[in-house]
């Protein structure tokens, strides 16, 4: 437990250096992670009542609730923690149940509510659009922009979607691509699980693409083909967060790249993924 909660303190170092804030998902993941093990080392209860308490006053009234819940229900709680809560405004106090009635609680494991699909349709691009935008002046070979993408390195692909996410001239894009209800609700429970199959079947279902790409995607060590994919199944940038530090690990345990991966998630547009996507198809 304790590199993990290392990784996690960097990240936070570094999304306060960078103006970026995080604290929500982080606060959720960390305590995710606390309350999955029934005993902790001194070491471990250190650094999570250190980063937690940091935490809880950079979050809203909603998450504390949430945290508070969870905690309420766990039996190894370190009492600064249940301290802090209990004297957290009354709707986040009153999730802490009395000591007594801890034992008999039951572990509730529900993920972090995700935002409900937007009312905005996401723009797609028709495909005679794709080839004949003057944003798309890129060697694509005879697999495709989809596989050029996922073959090239971490500055091909930023070159790219740098690219991709300067308006089209003339007007903008327009196709809908429908959400299949509690797709999001999916992927993110096969994150948290650790199950990137299962994140790889529902990613073929929710994108309709093939089982070999949305491995591809899920594989991928640098993560860019999985933030154009979130991006366009409009998961909430927080989603999106608990996601890269779950599902794949290689991901998960570099704060610069979970960091890195953020702020692209949350510069990335909609319409910058659609020929990705149309070639993934």
């Amino acid at each position: 437990m304790p590199q993990p909660f290392a990784n996690l303190d960097g990240l936070l170092r570094l999304s306060y250096r960078e103006g970026v804030d995080i604290s929500r998902p982080l606060l959720r993941v960390l305590t995710d992670l606390y309350v999955q093990e029934k005993s902790h080392t001194r070491e471990e209860e250190q650094q999570y009542v250190e980063l937690v308490l940091r935490l809880l006053p950079a979050t809203d009234v909603a998450t504390r609730i949430a945290v508070a819940r969870k905690l309420a229900a766990y039996r190894q709680t370190p009492a600064p923690i249940l301290e802090a809560l209990r004297k957290d405004k009354p709707e986040v106090a009153a999730c802490i149940s009395p000591p007594t009635s801890i034992a008999n609680a039951d572990i509730e494991v529900a993920t972090a509510p995700l935002a409900e699909p937007s009312d905005h349709s996401i723009p797609v691009i028709a495909a005679e659009e794709i080839v004949a935008s003057p944003v798309h002046e890129w060697p694509i070979s005879a697999g495709g922009l989809g596989d050029d993408f996922l073959r090239a390195d971490r500055a091909g692909r930023a070159a790219l979607l740098k690219r991709l996410n300067s308006p089209v001239t003339g007007r903008e894009p327009t196709f809908d691509l429908l959400v299949r209800p509690g797709a999001r609700e999916r992927l993110e429970r096969a994150a948290l699980a650790r199950d990137p199959h299962e994140f790889a079947r529902e990613l073929r279902l929710s994108l309709g693409i093939s089982s070999r790409v949305a491995f591809r995607i899920v594989q991928d060590d640098s993560g860019e083909p999985l933030a154009v994919a979130a991006r366009m199944l409009d998961i909430a940038p927080d989603a999106f967060t608990r996601i890269l530090l779950f599902l794949n690990p290689r991901i998960g345990e570099s704060v610069e790249r979970v960091f890195a991966l953020v702020k692209l998630y949350r510069e990335l547009t909609p319409a910058a993924g659609v020929p990705v996507l149309a070639s993934w198809r």
